[in-house]
């Protein structure tokens, strides 16, 4: 079929169907001419009025005459029409422009912008319209990036700023739990001086107010090179298994250290010996490290061992059969077996009963135990590998294995002169197993921190001081007054019995004046009450800006039951309840039996503020937690060393922090060898292929 039509811009159109537009008005006629198979045609004609096309009309109107940075807001015409085209100009918008009728758009800076659209008509015709619309501020939506996420002291890093809402201000604050470290930028290049793994605080500000942002664990900086560690894969069937056996029957002092990262962690895996009956350590899959001596068994609380993460590793034996734990160089727990090693036939990494499940890096074994009272030793070999005159030294000490896994295939070779060769077993090809091991090395005993305590807490140790006031004396005919009113803590959410407040039936933190002057919170026995809910026992203090470590620590001599109790540190005058616990600075729960690191928590001030320091229980049945000590120690925020760029051009300590301006302004600096220089000091450089004096 083959049309035709007056008043349209189109000749003949062979189609069974027309879709036309008219460019005039007044009479048109259509035309439609159709041809069988045989040739034959019949062909008919319509006539149709047009009218005149309404003129091009740009307006248009908006959902909202004013919105907030990032709300959206919709742009229509009043009328749409057929046959015309749309073409949207969105200052300052995102999208910012559009050819579609309706368009919806959102603002990220305030200010007030122009809107215009332009609209042609079927006929050619154009029409334009502008209008404004006001966008007032929001606090900055805070996001950045860390890259490289894993580096080691001294190379670059990038801390980027992605914040929506047009930031104006930005302050990074680094923290670990050896340093913290701080600069003022949007973004900034640095490179970091100390090793340990950090979080990353971000505070962007602009007219309206600021938001903060923290990424855990965002950056580690390692002390040295690892290189690579040994992959056990396939899990299940990989194992080290040592040509001489490195313990000898009846041993009583020994050393095992290592790093490790878990891939996951199971109810028996990372197994290192032979068996349960006769030497072996292994992890639970609740992070429980176990050593079994005989068939005895001495372990660490839950969580000792974490998955998916680089964390060094060492367990002391010394005699009486006291065993300790330690995790990056501190003791995290100890406990105790009083068995004797017996013969082994075989000692491997990656037992039968528990696979090894993940990357292992230098695994060392020592024919004595650190002094856990002296961590500093232990401390001193695990910050970066041995070169050849430290594993001699070492050996003087008593090693007796070290592998250090760094190659590429074969059996692991032993850095000793005991040539005790590891013998891979039941491993997949060797591009599996030998893997970088990057993250190994991320830490740093330089930095102390300054014990504040007594500065900012009262009554913080035993004995605990009490205001002569029983707190609870319903077995008082038993206990005389056993159970006094703590000074100085604030107690919310105390329980009472059915009786009421006015029977001393308090149950909730109190000294015990029997078992020294310990701090106690007890339910289901000595008269309290079976549930406590959201107990609080805190102080409130004003503190200066820095990072904190906020310790409780137990006593050696009393067995706990802290189930559903937690060290907390919080901004404003009182603790949150445990549903609430994220808006807290810090908090953790509190550990089986553990050393002081295990109950203390971590947390960042900017700026000087309020801020609550203590524990919350929720308690039921018979439990007893006590409380030997509280610690609260500092570490000063400092400038930032080693800014390349991005810190406002501010000098830190004689570090010039140029800008990317300056550098750009600048040229590329090199040195008299060829080395690009970030920073150039006083000296002599290339610069745009010239010796340049600066």
């Amino acid at each position: 079929m083959e049309w035709t039509a007056t008043g349209t811009d189109g000749g003949t159109i062979v189609a069974s169907t027309l879709t036309t537009t008219f460019k005039q008005a007044g009479k048109q006629e259509v035309k439609v001419v159709a041809t069988d198979v045989k040739g034959k045609t019949q062909e008919n004609t319509l006539s149709i009025d047009v009218a005149e096309a309404p003129k091009a009309d740009a307006s248009f109107k908006m959902t909202k005459q004013q919105v907030t940075a990032g709300e959206r807001v919709t742009f229509m015409p009043v009328q749409v029409y057929d046959g015309t085209t749309y073409k949207w100009t969105l200052d300052g918008a995102s999208p910012r422009t559009s050819d579609q009728p309706y368009v919806t758009v959102s603002y990220d800076a305030t200010g007030t912008y122009d809107v215009t659209l332009e609209v042609t008509d079927a006929n050619g015709q154009k029409a334009t319209s502008t209008q404004q619309i006001g966008v007032k501020g929001v606090a900055p939506k805070v996001s950045f990036d860390v890259s490289p996420a894993i580096v080691m002291k001294g190379d670059d890093v990038t801390l980027t700023n992605h914040s929506l809402y047009n930031p104006q201000h930005g302050q990074w604050t680094l923290v670990n739990a050896q340093t913290a470290v701080q600069c003022e930028g949007l973004d900034v290049s640095f490179r970091p001086e100390v090793p340990g793994i950090y979080d990353v605080i971000f505070k962007a500000t602009n007219d309206v107010g600021s938001g903060k942002v923290t990424m855990n664990r965002a950056l580690v900086v390692c002390n040295a090179d690892s290189k690579t560690g040994l992959s056990f894969m396939p899990e299940g069937s990989a194992k080290v298994e040592l040509s001489k056996v490195p313990l000898t029957k009846g041993q009583g002092y020994f050393t095992i250290d290592w790093w490790m990262r878990p891939n996951s962690l199971r109810a028996a895996c990372n197994g290192i010996g032979e068996s349960k009956s006769t030497f072996e350590l292994m992890t639970t899959a609740t992070g429980k490290m176990c050593l079994y001596i005989g068939g005895k068994c001495a372990q660490s609380s839950d969580g000792f061992v974490i998955a998916n993460e680089w964390h060094h590793y060492a367990v002391t034996c010394s005699s009486p059969g006291i065993v300790c734990f330690f995790r990056d160089g501190e003791k995290q727990d100890y406990s105790s077996v009083i068995q004797q090693i017996p013969e082994l036939s075989t000692f491997s990494l990656g037992t039968d009963d528990a696979p090894m499940m993940g990357t292992v890096d230098e695994f060392r074994v020592w024919n004595f135990a650190f002094n856990d009272q002296q961590p500093e030793k232990l401390q001193g070999y695990i910050s970066k590998p041995l070169d050849e005159a430290g594993v001699a030294a070492a050996q003087n000490e008593g090693l007796q294995v070290y592998y250090k896994f760094d190659q590429s295939s074969g059996n692991v070779a032993d850095a000793t002169s005991n040539a005790n060769t590891g013998v891979r077993k039941g491993f997949g090809p060797d591009g599996d197993a030998w893997t970088s091991s990057k993250g190994v090395f991320a830490l740093c005993f330089d930095n102390k921190a300054e014990d504040v305590t007594e500065k900012y807490l009262a009554n913080y140790k035993a004995p605990f001081a009490n205001t002569g006031e029983v707190f609870n004396d319903v077995y008082g005919f038993l206990y005389g007054s056993r159970f006094m009113t703590l000074s100085y803590w604030k107690l919310d959410n105390v329980a009472y019995d059915e009786y009421g407040k006015d029977t001393k039936s308090n149950t909730g933190a109190a000294a015990d004046n029997m078992i020294a002057n310990y701090l106690v919170i007890s339910t289901g026995q000595d008269g309290f009450v079976n549930v406590l809910t959201d107990h609080k026992v805190y102080q409130t203090v004003e503190l200066p800006k820095g990072a904190y470590v906020f310790s409780a620590n137990y006593p050696g001599d009393k067995a706990v039951q802290p189930d559903g109790c937690y060290v907390v540190a919080a901004e404003g005058d009182s603790l949150p309840g445990t549903n609430y616990l994220a808006e807290a600075l810090a908090s953790r729960a509190l550990g089986e039996k553990s050393a002081s690191l295990q109950n203390s928590v971590f947390f960042v001030l900017t700026e000087p503020a309020k801020v609550s320091l203590g524990l919350l229980a929720s308690m039921t049945g018979k439990q007893a937690l006590y409380i030997k000590s509280f610690a609260l120690k500092c570490y000063d925020i400092t400038p930032m060393n080693g800014v390349i760029n991005g810190c406002n051009g501010i000098k830190l300590d004689g570090v010039g922090a140029e800008t990317p301006a300056d550098i750009n302004a600048a040229g590329n600096v090199y040195d008299l060898s060829g080395r690009r220089v970030m920073v150039p000091g006083k000296g002599i450089y290339i610069i745009a292929g010239k010796k340049v004096a600066r």
